[in-house]
């Protein structure tokens, strides 16, 4: 076995919704549910072709039922505005592909994405699961793992199938069976366990192992493709770097930076904290009992934070708040 002491489970939507309102306390203006239809430079300057994206996939099953059914994807949206932009990120995901092809007047992109779905099944039981269960690792996944969310749920999965299709989240009944003999392999106290639902996500995967991640200086572009499931754990450390590249087109000063420093291990960054350069400390973040009460309550998938409504897009966290009974891995909240 191998113990990975600094591997956490985290609240997976409210990550994602803390680090949007940061960046909107700090002046970002978010453009949700927007497609971007074309891009073009003139004069030095991004013309980005935007339009409102009809796709809406959360990925999981409907409360009762234990499959996620198959979802064509949608026609591409009309161009109904353009923005502007003096240096672009492209960090598209499943479509960081699709976005360098653009940029290069629909030329061969340096990669391509291909979805790979992975699956889940959701338990709703009193099995506590006090570790992280993993395989050994390989150089295509990690593989399958078992573990308890902060809501109580005990969780199997992810597989790891590439398809085409960069909308299709649906589960199929012989993996999820596939998942409950493995879960109940790894913890035979979930045999007779319940089954809330099932889930599923797409990763960006490429045909390169690495992140995708390339600056284009003479066209004012960064390239950010490729991030997988490291993503969650990679996107600070990401963001600092895309913030350098910015910087360094800029020629702004960096006194703060070391560019020959060694790469540091996890432990070894821990005691090398870097302080940020800004700080806007948000208020807390609801518990989870008052999240799990506003998200019933509301009937519209969505909960109060920072002061306004946010549609609860993770799976992880709608079946978590569906189901919590105050008790989460041992401890009542």
């Amino acid at each position: 076995a191998v113990v990975c002491p600094n591997e956490a489970v985290v609240e997976p939507f409210l990550i994602p919704i803390g680090y949007a309102e940061s960046a909107r306390r700090h002046g970002a203006e978010l453009l949700l549910s927007t497609e971007v239809t074309s891009v073009e430079r003139q004069d030095g300057v991004w013309r980005i072709g935007i339009g409102k994206s009809a796709l809406v996939v959360d990925g999981r099953s409907k409360p009762g039922e234990l499959l996620v059914q198959p979802l064509k994807e949608a026609a591409a949206p009309s161009e109904a505005e353009t923005v502007s932009a003096r240096c672009v990120v492209n960090c598209a995901g499943l479509w960081g592909d699709e976005l360098e092809a653009m940029r290069l007047g629909g030329g061969e992109p340096p990669f391509h994405v291909t979805p790979r779905k992975g699956q889940f099944l959701v338990f709703d039981t009193d099995v506590e699961v006090e570790y992280i269960l993993e395989t050994v690792p390989t150089q295509f996944t990690k593989g399958v793992i078992v573990w308890s969310t902060i809501y109580g749920n005990v969780i199997v999965g992810p597989t790891a199938t590439n398809q085409t299709n960069k909308a299709d989240r649906s589960t199929d009944e012989e993996t999820i069976n596939n998942l409950k003999a493995w879960a109940v392999k790894a913890v035979p106290a979930l045999k007779d366990a319940k089954v809330l639902g099932t889930y599923s996500g797409l990763r960006p995967a490429t045909e390169f192992r690495d992140y995708q991640i390339k600056a284009h200086p003479e066209e004012r572009w960064i390239t950010v493709g490729g991030i997988r499931s490291t993503g969650l754990t990679a996107c600070c450390a990401i963001g600092e770097y895309v913030m350098e590249m910015v910087e360094d087109m800029d020629g702004a000063p960096q006194p703060d930076r070391l560019p020959e420093r060694p790469m540091l291990g996890v432990s070894g960054a821990k005691k090398r904290l870097v302080q940020a350069r800004s700080r806007i400390n948000l208020e807390p973040v609801p518990s989870l009992a008052e999240l799990a009460a506003d998200f019933r309550s509301s009937g519209d998938g969505t909960v109060l934070v920072y002061g306004r409504r946010w549609l609860v897009s993770h799976p992880l966290s709608s079946f978590g708040m569906e189901s919590y009974s105050g008790k989460q891995g041992g401890v009542t909240s």
